[in-house]
Parts: C-alpha cells; structure tokens; sequence
C-alpha cells in the first residue's frame, strides 16, 4: 500500500474516533449533568475526563501527523486555506480540549461531590460546559467539513 494511502487511512480512522468521540461525550457529559443525581454525574464527568485523555487526545495526535504527513508527501505546503484551517481546527482543539473543557468539567466534578452546592451555582457550572462543548463540538465540524468540501488537488 503506497504510503500516502496508509496515511490517509489513518488520518480518517483517527478522526472519526476523535471527533465522534468528542460529540458523543459532549451529549454525554451535558445529560448527565441535567440529572439530578449528582454523585452519578460526578462519576461520569470523571469517565469522560480519562476518555478524553486516553482516546481523544492520542486520536487527535495520530490526526496532526498524518495530515502533516500527506501534506509533506504531496508536496502542497500549509498555504492553502483548507489545510490552515485544519491546522486552526487542531490548535483550538488543543486550547478547548485540554485547557478550558478540562477546567469546566472538573469544575462540575467538584460542585456535584458538595453536597452544600446551591442549584444555581451547580446551574451556572453546567451551562459553562455546555457552551464550551457547543463551541467545541462547532469547531470541529467546521474543521471536517472544510476538510471534505477542499478544492481538489
């Protein structure tokens, strides 16, 4: 199998692992944050977390490099659009993912295993994940969908 085509296989595999992945979890993570069993949310939060770290975290890695790979192989270089864009969509990932997304969601852990936590302060946590999710989750479709509506090469 020639090596681009390897490359390419990869880099699909990854994102559909990532991506789906990452909108799984976040419909996930907002519906059990809905509940009103707070130690079950805290117990699912806290699963997310890993699997944020232990799937999506590497799938998003294995994507960076293939892409780079393909793009070095092909010889195009990162001027294009689509392939900046896609660059922006891994960063932001980064920025979102590991840094805000993980802060909110440890957050509501923290807020969901205090029992003394009023309602609306629980309230203004979780509607915090949901936006940063909502925000994530578009960023990362826009980022697949420039990815498939690119000029063709």
């Amino acid at each position: 199998m020639p090596t681009f085509a390897l490359l390419k296989l990869v880099h699909l595999l990854a994102v559909v692992v990532w991506i789906g992945g990452a909108c799984g979890l976040a419909v996930l993570c907002l519906r059990v944050a809905r509940s009103s069993d707070r130690p079950a949310a805290a117990a699912v939060l806290r699963q997310a977390g890993f699997y944020g770290r232990a799937v999506i975290g590497p799938a998003s890695v294995l994507t960076l490099i293939s892409g780079i790979g393909m793009v070095v192989i092909i010889g195009l270089g990162f001027g294009p659009l689509w392939v900046r864009w896609g660059l922006a969509g891994v960063f932001g990932h980064f920025v979102l993912g590991a840094t805000l997304l993980r802060r909110a969601t440890a957050r509501l852990i923290e807020l969901a295993e205090a029992p003394e936590t009023p309602a609306p302060v629980f309230a203004a946590a979780r509607r915090r994940l949901g936006l940063l999710n909502a925000v994530y989750v578009a960023l990362l479709l826009s980022t697949v969908s420039v990815m498939v509506l690119q000029p063709m090469f």
